[in-house]
């Protein structure tokens, strides 16, 4: 097994070998919002479908939400767009700047 940092370090890497562009997120709540809403929700970690994918049903749409691809949808938005990031609303102090990481 790999650790969070040693990944992020071996990701971070890659990217500067291929001369391209790293763009960290901070990871507040990636997966608690409903990407394309506002709504936010805690949700049981050990909630999973038939194929063993992470998952949790919204109470605000009714629909089977894939945890991860929800918060790599959100991560790839709040990456492109700091602005939207919901942890700016909790904290309506931050700047967005300091969101968003690019390397």
């Amino acid at each position: 097994l790999i650790k969070p940092y040693e990944l992020a370090k071996i990701v971070e890497s890659l990217v500067n070998k291929q001369n391209k562009t790293l763009i960290k997120v901070d990871p507040y709540k990636t997966s608690q919002v409903e990407y394309g809403t506002k709504y936010e929700e805690k949700h049981e970690l050990r909630e999973t479908n038939k194929d063993g994918k992470r998952i949790y049903v919204s109470a605000y749409t009714g629909k089977e939400v894939d945890r991860d691809y929800n918060a790599a949808l959100n991560i790839k938005e709040w990456g492109l767009h700091p602005e939207k990031h919901v942890k700016l609303r909790d904290y309506p102090k931050l700047n967005a700047g300091n969101l968003v990481e690019i390397i």
